[in-house]
């Protein structure tokens, strides 16, 4: 309705430059990319002097993946003054462009050992590893080139550009190939629940499909689970359960101030809920922080990793 609107307005007056901003607005909310793109276009087109319109454009391109376009833009506007918004995304665009390209490469380069080697563990291990590392751009800038065996389409077509959600995915399968082959790594369990708790951050499907936040979770915390039950000294392994338990569609407060306890004992220098996201991980790491040193004085929970 609202582009419909502006439509209308700009009919009556084509020259609006203001008009012209707000509709590629509305395009941009409906992620309607290229038509936000000519709009932010048409209105710089004709208002030069307009530092938001080059600002979106340069936003949307690097959205799109073409880093070159946008940091030539953002430069454009860094040029006549320090935009935050310009500076900042140049920043995210340089790492981003940096970060995608190394990714990609070893991605490529690991896919060509394991067609050699499809019996060594390490090295799905680490194809794993780095589809898993695609969760350190911003969503939108991530556009992998994969081969299409690993992306699950058929060996004679070309490379598959996949985004992020799909990259994890095909990092889950590595960390399962690896498994397979060896079943008594705690450290490839580990690596599988965080991966699916990546998974789980990006998904968006209803709640009774396959892939829903609230199952990826289940399975987060069940891989971290089997980890922890292989090698119950290993910090970081109760650290990592500890904050997935606290995840929303999962909340088991209990479990999680148990590991993070366990955490401290195991390590006392452990640097415990890293990704404290909310005021509630932060009061419940302080609780834990003060009960860790009565920790000895608690008898073992019961049932917490059954």
């Amino acid at each position: 309705m609202c582009v419909e609107s502006l439509q209308a307005a700009l009919r009556a007056d084509p020259e609006d430059w203001v008009c012209w901003e707000c509709l590629g607005e509305a395009y941009l909310n409906r992620r309607s990319f290229t038509a936000a793109l000519k709009a932010f276009g048409k209105a710089q087109q004709l208002q030069p002097s307009s530092i938001y319109s080059v600002y979106q454009a340069a936003a949307i391109k690097q959205t799109l993946g073409k880093f070159r376009e946008a940091v030539a833009e953002y430069l454009q506007i860094t040029a006549q003054q320090d935009y935050v918004p310009a500076l900042k995304g140049l920043m995210e665009d340089c790492r981003d462009k940096g970060a995608i390209e190394l990714i990609q490469q070893a991605i490529q380069n690991l896919f060509r050992a394991v067609e050699k080697r499809p019996d060594m563990s390490c090295l799905w291990k680490l194809l794993g590893d780095a589809c898993t590392a695609v969760c350190t751009v911003t969503p939108n800038s991530a556009r992998l080139l994969v081969p299409a065996p690993l992306a699950g389409l058929d060996p004679d077509t070309q490379n598959h550009t996949l985004n992020q959600a799909q990259t994890l995915k095909v990092g889950e399968r590595c960390y399962a190939r690896a498994l397979k082959l060896m079943p008594e790594v705690p450290s490839l369990w580990n690596d599988l629940g965080l991966n699916y708790y990546r998974q789980s951050s990006l998904s968006r499907f209803p709640e009774d499909d396959q892939t829903s936040p609230s199952l990826l979770l289940e399975k987060a915390e069940q891989c971290l689970k089997k980890a922890i039950m292989m090698d119950s000294e290993n910090y970081s392994y109760w650290n990592a359960l500890g904050g997935i338990s606290m995840s929303k569609g999962l909340e088991n407060f209990a479990l999680a101030q148990h590991c993070f306890i366990k955490s401290i004992h195991v390590e006392p220098n452990a640097l415990i809920a890293e990704r404290v996201g909310s005021y509630d991980t932060m009061d419940l790491f302080r609780h834990t922080t003060e009960l860790s040193t009565h920790v000895g004085h608690f008898p073992k929970p019961l049932g917490l990793l059954s």
